[in-house]
């Protein structure tokens, strides 16, 4: 009884004292992608010398403040909609005034952290990235994208996992289906009703992804993959701190660097195989799941060794711009 009257009493503290912490970060990084793409692996690189305050998937219906805003999994939000209660949330997010003792994690209390650069992973934000940026000009987003077979082999191995597991939920937020989702609305029914659990998180993929890309401008976004991260880390990194205005500071051999070889707390995994799904899946299965990819334009988005086509994405948003949809 002690014990659980002090951890809700410095609970409620620390929430106060985040709250009315005076920090006003100049500069926030939101590192969004898909579930089991390598978010928390790629946080950490990116906060490499551990200065940054970073949080991890603040947006998620487990958190309580989060689900009586209205949030679900991948929640969509036009960029023209005003959600007042998730639109405070998001401010006090990214404004560095939220706690949650599983959003903050291994984190030091806030004195030890710079002052002006707050990290932000999420997973299940992809669709309301685009409302929330437009509302905030001192986000930087960031998109990562992995090899969409090994995500949905991933998430087939960690089933008891909080995932989205059907499509068609996705049908019941009219504006999506207005905006985005009628052109694909027959093939979501039919992979909900009759594909395989590897086709259904493989059509989610490619929703979660697509959707981001066509609403974000080429110098709103960064997209970044998964792959390039493990062939050319210091690479990636450099990308990534330009596009923060942020000075590079990155060890120069980080691929021999403890953090990187320790992929992520989310993971056993210590090495790096971007083919290693390959012998895994059957032909049918990825037939299958290539009959999805391309009816969103990703058909060729990864050559058979899954390195990336970067080329694919202007493909994707060119298309979409010939398109007539609904706004």
């Amino acid at each position: 009884m002690f014990i659980k009257l002090y951890q809700i009493t410095k609970f409620l503290i620390l929430k106060i004292i985040y709250f009315i912490y005076p920090i006003k970060y100049q500069k926030v990084l939101w590192l969004i992608g898909s579930g089991r793409s390598g978010t928390t692996w790629i946080a950490s690189l990116i906060n490499t010398n551990n200065l940054y305050r970073e949080l991890f998937e603040p947006f998620h219906s487990g958190i309580c403040e989060m689900k009586l805003s209205g949030f679900k999994k991948n929640l969509y939000l036009s960029e023209d909609v005003k959600n007042i209660r998730l639109n405070f949330l998001s401010k006090k997010i990214f404004n560095g005034n939220f706690y949650s003792p599983g959003v903050e994690g291994t984190n030091k209390f806030l004195t030890l952290y710079r002052k002006d650069v707050l990290l932000v992973k999420d997973i299940f934000a992809n669709l309301l990235a685009k409302n929330i940026c437009a509302r905030n000009e001192k986000i930087k987003p960031i998109l990562l994208i992995r090899n969409p077979f090994a995500v949905a082999l991933s998430i087939r191995n960690k089933k008891n996992w909080d995932w989205m597991n059907d499509p068609a939920v996705l049908l019941k937020q009219k504006s999506l289906l207005d905006d985005y989702l009628k052109p694909f609305q027959k093939l979501i029914l039919n992979t909900s009703k009759n594909g395989s659990c590897l086709d259904k998180q493989i059509l989610i993929w490619s929703i979660i992804n697509y959707i981001p890309l066509v609403q974000f401008g080429e110098d709103e976004l960064l997209v970044t993959f998964y792959e390039d991260w493990i062939s050319n880390p210091e690479f990636e990194l450099e990308k990534t701190y330009i596009f923060i205005n942020e000075k590079p500071f990155f060890p120069l051999q980080i691929q021999n660097s403890k953090i990187f070889i320790n992929a992520s707390k989310t993971t056993t995994k210590s090495t790096f195989d971007i083919l290693d799904w390959k012998d895994i899946l059957t032909v049918d299965e990825v037939s299958s799941g290539e009959r999805i990819l391309k009816q969103f334009g990703f058909g060729n988005l990864y050559d058979k060794f899954s390195i990336p086509n970067r080329g694919v994405i202007q493909e994707v948003r060119s298309k979409f711009k010939t398109r007539v949809v609904h706004f």
